[in-house]
């Protein structure tokens, strides 16, 4: 059978030092864990501290290609917010 397309689609913009999109990132991860076959979630880069973050939208950028972004965009939020 063909693989169905989502029927949501999401694009994010958001900043790892932006507390409110460390919130939104969490219960996004929740809905997507609700509607995994419904929903989809493209994140964008939107730093509100470019030079800060750059080294952060080069990694996730890099394991976005091997198919790892997700742990590692937690992983930062988590240590925005004190988390870790």
């Amino acid at each position: 059978p063909a693989v169905q397309a989502p029927e949501v689609a999401i694009v994010v913009y958001s900043s790892y030092a932006c507390p409110y999109c460390a919130t939104w990132s969490r219960q996004l991860r929740d809905l997507v864990r609700q509607y995994p076959d419904r929903l989809s979630v493209v994140v964008r880069p939107f730093p509100l501290d470019a030079a800060r973050e750059s080294w952060a939208i080069a990694a996730a950028r890099a394991l976005a290609e091997q198919g790892r972004f997700a742990d590692l965009h937690e992983s930062l939020f988590a240590q925005q917010s004190g988390q870790v």
